[in-house]
């Protein structure tokens, strides 16, 4: 345990009517160390005043961009110290992940389902179990009947996994003229592309 958490159960313990003495002996925590005071917070403080105010003029720039300005205002800072500084004061924003970019086909005519098995429609839902696993489920409909071709459940499904449900619907319906689904990584992928040119089967990304 740290020390403030034991110089927190000495006063606790002090309010039940103990003394400090006791107190200390009882949990191991020397006087001496309880009557310190930190002196770090006053030595920070010029520091912390000046991030803050480069933070709010910059408020994009991270622990590394405003210790390069300290250091180009003839401040001889640590750079782990203005990283410390700032998260603890909550300075910087939290980085932004980059979005993933998905691949885009050229724009084209839907087509539309004329008779049974001629358009398939495809994409994923999601649940959890009781356990709290999740579930990702693929989802093969018929667009002129309704008909729910297949759907397939597991915790990850990856192109590889699609292809193979589709050659069982198709070995048990044949293949459809066209399939409709979204700019999802797994219906973008080469084996999948591979597996509709072989086929005769159009990809009709939404």
């Amino acid at each position: 345990m740290s020390a403030q958490v034991r110089r927190e159960q000495v006063e606790y313990a002090k309010g039940r009517g103990l003394s400090y003495r006791r107190a200390c002996a009882l949990f191991g925590l020397p006087r001496s160390t309880l009557r310190y005071q930190a002196r770090r917070p006053n030595k920070d403080a010029a520091l912390v005043a000046r991030l803050k105010a480069l933070a709010e003029r910059f408020p994009r720039f991270g622990y590394r961009r405003l210790h390069a300005m300290l250091r180009r205002q003839g401040k001889a800072i640590n750079a782990k110290r203005v990283q410390r500084l700032c998260a603890a004061h909550g300075l910087v924003q939290p980085r932004r992940r980059p979005r993933r970019r998905l691949r885009r086909g050229e724009q084209r005519p839907t087509p539309h389902a004329a008779r049974p098995n001629d358009v398939w429609a495809m994409d994923f839902v999601f649940d959890n179990c009781t356990n709290g696993q999740k579930l990702k489920v693929l989802t093969l409909v018929d667009e002129c009947t309704r008909e729910a071709i297949a759907l397939d459940v597991a915790g990850s499904i990856r192109a590889g996994r699609v292809v193979g449900v589709l050659e069982r619907a198709v070995a048990r319906l044949g293949a459809p003229r066209a399939l409709r689904m979204d700019n999802g990584p797994e219906f973008l992928a080469k084996v999948l592309e591979d597996w509709a040119e072989a086929n005769g089967v159009e990809l009709a990304h939404i």
